[in-house]
């Protein structure tokens, strides 16, 4: 769902209507989510007669002009991915997919600009996160602002995350990186509104700097580069704005907060002169065995540059169905899972985190039998 702002017409269109409504809602949630031009909208004269062929025109304003506006550029967001155009810029039949809804939310609102004639930049309660203007985020061969998005079909759950590297080839062009998920329903009058958490960190090369999104006291969204501060736990949008970024592999993080209903699916839209990188390294080779009663011991070669490693169980045989990570940051290439109990099987799989907390993929999955005393409580 979004909602639509409306802006005044023609050379006036960085300014807002006068009858647009403002944010926030009523759990501090940012709103409107964009805007686009709502105000003397030319539109079909209806002369209420099915016989006169009447095919003029009047000039109407609303929000309810600006919102079929904004769905016009919703609609040909989807044909852009519809019809191959992503990622060369051309139509291409191979390229060919249907965007998520939550794609073509995040790649609408990532071509959004700032309303020179509001106070303040975006976000904010007028404006949201700016003024649709898809040319800034729809890439056709030539141009100099590229396009390189994920519709992810996995998603997260609590306490997992999944990262992405990018190469940023200019530091001339700004980088602009939006996360949007579509959030489970929440009860009815629920505050805050928000049921699934997610949170979006931007890491430029070497981990020098990671930005994520907070709120003040006045839940304003504000960006910043310090970790401590808390993150945004009230929108199901987050966008990080680079504007001189360095040349480099940046990273893109997305973690699982909270997620009481999941896994909760998402998309990232990412713009500027960028271009894919290869993902981040998985363990391989991982391996399983009983090394002691009621110990499990898990090992794998080390990978190239990784800083350390996380480990995740499910009680039962491969392929697992309940994951959970049991050990964080482990240095070295080894684990030893001194809380099985003897009799039962489990499964192990390792990822490798980065500079900067990059994790990758997990592993292939891994399973071992573990000896020694049952220690699981008796169920009837």
């Amino acid at each position: 769902m979004c909602t639509v702002g409306a802006t005044n017409h023609d050379s006036s269109a960085t300014s807002i209507a006068s009858f647009s409504s403002c944010g926030w809602t009523y759990d501090w949630r940012i709103k409107p989510d964009f805007t686009a031009q709502g105000n003397s909208v030319t539109s079909a004269s209806n002369d209420g007669s099915t016989s006169s062929n009447n095919c003029s025109t009047t000039g109407m304003s609303g929000t309810s002009m600006a919102t079929p506006t904004a769905a016009g550029y919703g609609l040909l967001t989807r044909q852009y991915y519809a019809d191959g155009y992503y990622p060369t810029g051309s139509p291409n039949s191979s390229n060919k997919f249907e965007p998520s809804a939550a794609l073509v939310k995040a790649t609408v609102l990532n071509s959004a600009v700032d309303m020179t004639g509001v106070t303040g930049y975006p976000p904010n309660k007028i404006e949201g996160w700016g003024r649709i203007t898809l040319d800034e985020a729809l890439y056709f061969t030539g141009g100099s602002k590229k396009l390189w998005v994920v519709d992810e079909t996995a998603g997260l759950k609590t306490g997992f995350s999944k990262c992405y590297f990018i190469n940023n080839n200019s530091t001339s062009i700004s980088l602009k990186v939006t996360l949007v998920w579509l959030d489970y329903p929440a009860a009815l009058y629920s505050s805050p509104a928000l049921v699934n958490d997610l949170m979006l960190e931007v890491s430029n090369p070497n981990a020098i700097t990671t930005y994520h999104l907070m709120l003040d006291q006045n839940y304003n969204i504000i960006q910043t580069t310090n970790s401590f501060d808390p993150q945004d736990n009230r929108n199901t949008v987050e966008q990080i704005l680079v504007s001189d970024p360095k040349v480099g592999i940046w990273s893109i993080k997305v973690y699982g907060i909270n997620v009481p209903i999941g896994p909760q699916l998402y998309a990232i839209v990412a713009t500027g002169d960028v271009s894919a990188a290869s993902p981040p390294d998985v363990p391989t080779g991982i391996n399983a065995a009983a090394t002691a009663d009621n110990r499990i011991t898990v090992s794998w070669p080390t990978t190239s540059s990784a800083t350390c490693y996380n480990i995740y169980r499910n009680f039962g045989a491969c392929p697992g169905n309940s994951w959970v990570k049991i050990a964080n940051c482990v240095t070295g290439d080894s684990y030893n899972d001194d809380t099985v109990s003897g009799g039962s099987t489990y499964a192990y799989k390792v990822s490798a985190v980065y500079p900067g907390g990059c994790e990758s993929d997990t592993s292939n999955c891994v399973q071992a039998t573990a000896t020694g005393i049952c220690t699981l409580a008796p169920f009837f």
